[in-house]
């Protein structure tokens, strides 16, 4: 860092939990929603560090990772999803308030990289390891960063030999739209840990801890987030000579919507009954639902029949 604003190390007074501050980002409109089949074990997933000493920074100072020793914490998002809350361990300077910056990749010095998201400006309570919750889309690839608008807050920790941050200052938190460090400096790691969760409908809620519909893109009520399934109520016989096949059915949800398969070629949107003239043989019709909130049905139905050609 600049010789005027060397990170110092500052020992903590106290250690102890503070009581989650919420926090409502102005955040980025997320993606378009993209077709989910299944919902897949949501885990959330902690990346970043908060261990060791704390030690300050300059004002309106931004901080990100540049190296990390081996075996050491990785800022670096793991899949997309969302940060739904971070951690950071104060020291003793009191009035103080960080950011969260989450950047396009590991930053260079001289060259800049964009800012792909960012945190509300958080207030900091002095000697507390600092919980947050946030709700920050994020991608696969980007890193975590922190910025502080106090001189003497902690904005990283003491770590060990290979680790080293990169800095820039000063640094415009509420506009910059690029982190340009001007140099690195060492052995230090980033003061900031953050949890990130899967978002499995693309609508920027995290599927562990905020979103009770993670299958249907807009819906965090869980009451409303039930999986349909189509029950066939009139099928054709197994086999007949009619070249004509009605087959009707319903959803266990209600509005849901409906698409047919027939013969294995592609999913149509249909509606009950489904009629179709079909040529001698064996066929197979499958039907599948989606809920008005946009839950997939996990197996389709099938109905299999066959053609004959009538006797004379």
């Amino acid at each position: 860092m600049s010789r005027q604003a060397l990170l110092v190390p500052v020992i903590v007074a106290a250690l102890a939990v503070a009581a989650p501050v919420s926090a409502t980002p102005a955040s980025p409109a997320p993606p378009a929603p993209t077709a989910a089949t299944a919902a897949p074990a949501a885990v959330a997933t902690v990346i970043g560090s908060t261990a060791g000493v704390p030690a300050d920074c300059a004002e309106q100072m931004a901080v990100a990772p540049s190296t990390i020793h081996s075996g050491g914490p990785s800022y670096t998002v793991p899949h997309d999803g969302v940060i739904t809350s971070v951690t950071h361990q104060a020291n003793s300077v009191a009035g103080g308030h960080i950011r969260v910056l989450v950047l396009a990749g590991t930053p260079a010095v001289s060259v800049p990289t964009t800012i792909a998201g960012r945190s509300p400006s958080l207030a900091v309570v002095p000697n507390t390891l600092n919980t947050f919750a946030v709700r920050i889309p994020v991608l696969a690839g980007q890193v975590l960063g922190i910025h502080v608008d106090v001189t003497g807050l902690a904005c990283g920790v003491i770590g060990v030999a290979g680790d080293e941050v990169s800095y820039q200052e000063p640094f415009a938190a509420d506009t910059a739209s690029a982190y340009t460090p001007a140099d690195t400096d060492a052995p230090y790691l980033v003061n900031l840990a953050a949890t990130v969760e899967p978002d499995t409908d693309v609508d920027g809620f995290g599927d562990v801890t905020q979103d009770g519909c993670p299958l249907g893109a807009g819906t965090q009520d869980a009451a409303t987030c039930k999986r349909p399934n189509t029950k066939i109520t009139k099928a054709p016989a197994a086999v007949s000579a009619s070249r004509i096949v009605a087959i009707a059915f319903k959803s266990t949800v209600r509005r849901s919507t409906f698409q047919c398969q027939v013969d294995d070629k592609p999913y149509k949107t249909c509606s009950s009954a489904f009629t179709k003239r079909f040529s001698l043989g064996k066929h197979t019709v499958r039907i599948r639902a989606t809920s008005r909130v946009g839950v997939p049905e996990k197996k389709p139905a099938k109905v299999t029949f066959r053609i004959t050609k009538p006797d004379r």
